[in-house]
């Protein structure tokens, strides 16, 4: 089977704070400031980028999708 790639929705939902959602549920898989602040309830980047392959395998049964180069930099970006 070849490698998909997904598109993830990103979308500010308050002053520095954006959410990822699922390109194919729409669900909000998680939440990140930027810059990335330890003290509110959001993940770090990196986390987030977890969060978003362990969604993708347990609700879609998806293992085998590459985030695109520039969403993944784009949510790494410090």
């Amino acid at each position: 089977m070849s490698e998909g790639k997904i598109s993830l929705k990103v979308e500010r939902v308050g002053f520095g704070i954006y959410a990822i959602r699922c390109p194919l549920c729409n669900e909000i898989i998680a939440r990140v400031t930027k810059p990335p602040l330890p003290d509110l309830p959001a993940l770090m980047p990196e986390e987030a980028v977890n969060e978003v392959k362990r969604h993708m395998a347990r609700r879609h049964k998806l293992r085998e999708y590459a985030i695109s180069g520039e969403q993944l930099a784009r949510l790494l970006s410090h």
